[in-house]
């Protein structure tokens, strides 16, 4: 009895094994189930649910085969996956407005475009708006994003650069005028993907220069420049096409 007992056992284990043959695809989903080929080719053919399901060799990013004779279908993307995605993101900024002013949270938010050419190399350019109470800046920058990790969950690694706009609220626009000036970021973040749809969760340290001139009198006024620096939470939300 614990002869059979322990055949059946092994088949079971067998059995469950032979269903975790993995294909993870470029748009982030992940099969599971049988892989028929025994050597790569341009279609993969994986039997789920006793339905035989053909995958194009280029919508591929990973297989991960369990079987031992099909150990040579072990396979990471290692080549470019170009593509294209617009990104909504939507944060809070927390900093101080000036050298004199308490540390405040304010909103922000931006849109961009995005190349994507490699898992370490993602690259866009974004605009956005900060919105402080005596002004509101406006960015405008280069986004560098590496990922680590399989394609639908994986960290992030982000910097940026650019130049932002300032303007006075309708308040404070009699009191100084100002200009822009530099900027940059850099942080972490989380990466998770399903089909063309994407989410991000980023946190990182970002700086913002801009000039303000204050205006005493007809013949008298000032210069000061402010170094904002933030600490920034931001969600981004991601459509990724081809």
């Amino acid at each position: 009895m614990k002869k059979y007992l322990g055949c059946f056992l092994l088949l079971v284990t067998l059995s469950l094994q032979a269903q975790n043959d993995r294909l993870f695809l470029n748009n982030g989903n992940l099969l599971k189930g049988v892989i028929a080929n025994d050597t790569l080719s341009d279609t993969i053919r994986i039997e789920i649910s006793q339905v035989m399901i053909l995958v194009p060799f280029e919508a591929i990013n990973e297989i991960y085969p369990n079987r031992r004779h099909n150990q040579k279908l072990l396979y990471l993307r290692t080549g470019p996956v170009r593509s294209m995605s617009t990104n909504l993101t939507f944060g809070i900024v927390s900093g101080k407005s000036s050298s004199s002013a308490p540390s405040v949270m304010r909103p922000a938010g931006y849109i961009g475009q995005f190349y994507h050419a490699h898992t370490l190399f993602n690259i866009g350019l974004q605009t956005g708006i900060v919105d402080y109470k005596e002004y509101t800046v406006y960015p405008t920058s280069i986004e560098y994003q590496a990922h680590f990790g399989r394609s639908y969950r994986n960290w992030l690694v982000y910097g940026n650069a650019g130049y932002g706009f300032a303007k006075a609220t309708q308040e404070y626009e009699e009191q100084f005028s100002l200009s822009g000036g530099y900027n940059y970021q850099l942080g972490v973040g989380y990466h998770i993907a399903q089909d063309r749809y994407a989410f991000q969760f980023k946190v990182g340290y970002s700086v913002q220069k801009i000039e303000a001139t204050i205006t005493y009198s007809d013949d008298y006024s000032t210069i000061r420049q402010r170094r904002l620096n933030k600490i920034t939470i931001q969600i981004t939300y991601r459509i990724s096409y081809q």
